[in-house]
């Protein structure tokens, strides 16, 4: 079911998929959809039509989608060991980057996580261990939240960091 938060209300029930859904992402213009299965496959739906095309090329559990910032990307991670980039410009209008908003996540050499804010970089925390299996979420929406695990970390707009269990 897709819902509209605003109205509380729903605006689409989206079927497509033979086996449980296990991640979803929305584009960052909010036109499109994807979707993660068991069942192997990436979905991606037209918000406004609910109409879906189909990705395939994993052999394995689809776990995790996202888009890129500028929506030209989406990468797909599987349980068969791969993480697909899949091209969707064919998809998508074609987006001005707003430079008031961070972007572009970067691994440095010395494993610390960076966003380029197009005016600098800010430095988000360091990557000691390299564990699997924690989802990662950038908070692009301007209150500097980002979610690993069990724990997040705060960026203010001063690059000040903090954490909280």
């Amino acid at each position: 079911l897709l819902w509209d938060v605003n109205t509380r209300t729903t605006t689409a029930m989206l079927k497509g998929h033979t086996e449980a859904i296990t991640s979803v992402s929305f584009s960052p213009d909010g036109t499109i959809l994807s979707s993660g299965s068991l069942d192997d496959t990436v979905l991606l739906w037209d918000v406004a039509t609910g109409n879906a095309t189909l990705l395939e090329g994993h052999t394995d559990n689809v776990f995790s989608v996202s888009f890129s910032p500028d929506g030209i990307l989406l990468s797909s991670g599987s349980g068969d060991g791969t993480i697909l980039l899949w091209d969707m410009s064919p998809y998508i209008t074609p987006q001005t980057p707003d430079p008031s908003r961070p972007s572009n996540p970067d691994f440095n050499g010395d494993g610390t996580v960076n966003i380029a804010d197009f005016l600098e970089f800010v430095e988000l925390f360091g990557l000691s261990r390299g564990d699997a299996g924690y989802d990662t979420r950038y908070d692009l929406d301007g209150n500097g939240t980002i979610g690993i695990g069990d724990f997040l970390i705060f960026v203010d707009a001063f690059g000040k960091k903090g954490s909280s269990n």
